[in-house]
């Protein structure tokens, strides 16, 4: 009998068990008793057959007692099978039992598993702005044990530089551990982007790696400006310079400064709205989401402002994912509060962003004013 049926058997005596869980220990006493007394009848029936088959005056006949041990140890065997079985049913069925109680009582349900996965997905975008998320995922295991992951892909172009597959072990509907430290997923400050640190501007130097490309290259560069831009002011200024057919929000990826030291992105709140969809009240949400999606792709600035607050507002409530990515304390370093009431005031401004484009039309910008610093970070042929 395993420590958990001990303690759950301890906890119905003493009284202490709530109905349902005391049903459960009740019937499976009733089952294992009624195996037992099965046995107990079997054993009397054997012994009552055994004594009826000894004859009365046989003393010399030896073949009787060899009979008799045979039977014996057969049904010795047969016993012990049965009453191994009878307790590894029993041992299972507590197991599954208990499990399902802990899970239920514990663990997140399919909506609150949904808007985990979805708010999860969302930040680990926020925290590394040259990655985009391609998949996500979640697990369920015994005693409220449950996973989520995504993975996130680095792209110039069509070309995959690099993958990262984020993962965090939830227990009894919390999160545990994560696997965050072995692919380095970290947080960007100011001090590592040359702008925000005060170095002298030097673009020119930075367009040499795309005037040595070919034609037909594609590059993934970060770009920092002189001042900062509204979202409207990123689009006419360079986006539509870029990009003057194609508009697709994952070759920008614009960066903002939070609090004064962490640098995040604004991935558009509407494609991953940390709400279940399918619940009663999210029929508004379902039916303007493709409107807002459209708005922030446009670079409106209200939406974009937005996008940011309801991003930064899925950091409220979840220090504990946070520490578990990161570190204890990253949510009061963010003062996520503070920022949301100053972008509510003066809406967001980007110091920079990460730019996916024809080596061509990258080199075109050379000579911009509004450039601070260019970085190439790849060039891959298409």
């Amino acid at each position: 009998m395993n420590n958990n049926f001990e303690e759950q058997l301890s906890l119905y005596k003493a009284g202490k068990l709530g109905e349902e869980e005391a049903r459960r220990v009740e019937e499976e006493i009733a089952r294992i008793s009624a195996i037992l007394d099965h046995i107990k009848d079997e054993e009397e029936e054997m012994w009552e057959e055994l004594k009826n088959e000894v004859p009365a005056n046989n003393t010399t006949n030896f073949e009787a007692p060899v009979k008799w041990k045979r039977k014996i140890n057969a049904k010795i065997i047969w016993t012990s099978a049965i009453t191994a079985l009878a307790i590894w049913i029993a041992f299972v069925t507590i197991v599954f039992a208990s499990s399902r109680i802990v899970t239920g009582l514990f663990a997140l349900d399919h909506e609150e598993s949904y808007v985990e996965r979805s708010a999860f997905t969302q930040m680990v975008q926020m925290f590394q702005p040259d990655y985009e998320s391609s998949s996500s995922w979640s697990t369920s295991g015994l005693f409220a044990k449950q996973g989520m992951g995504v993975l996130l892909k680095k792209y110039a172009g069509h070309t995959v530089l690099d993958t990262k597959e984020i993962t965090v072990n939830y227990q009894l509907g919390q999160p545990k551990d994560s696997n965050a430290a072995d692919v380095q997923l970290f947080y960007r400050e100011k001090e590592d982007f040359s702008s925000l640190a005060g170095y002298p501007s030097d673009p020119d130097l930075g367009f040499e790696p795309l005037e040595k490309a070919p034609s037909g290259t594609t590059a993934n560069v970060l770009i920092l400006f002189k001042e900062a831009l509204s979202p409207q002011e990123l689009k006419d200024s360079f986006v539509a310079a870029l990009y003057p057919d194609d508009t697709s929000e994952s070759q920008v990826t614009p960066l903002t400064l939070v609090s004064d030291r962490i640098v995040l992105s604004n991935p558009s709140y509407y494609r991953h709205t940390p709400v279940y969809p399918y619940g009663e009240n999210q029929e508004d949400i379902n039916e303007n989401r493709g409107k807002l999606s459209a708005q922030f792709e446009s670079y409106d600035n209200s939406s974009h402002a937005n996008s940011m607050i309801g991003n930064l507002r899925i950091l409220q409530g979840r220090d504990e994912l946070l520490e578990t990515l990161f570190h204890a304390g990253l949510l009061d370093a963010l003062k996520v509060d503070e920022a949301i009431v100053e972008i509510e005031r003066n809406g967001i401004r980007y110091f920079g962003s990460y730019f996916t484009a024809d080596t061509k039309k990258l080199l075109e910008l050379k000579g911009d004013p509004r450039i601070h610093s260019i970085q190439v970070e790849s060039i891959v042929l298409w």
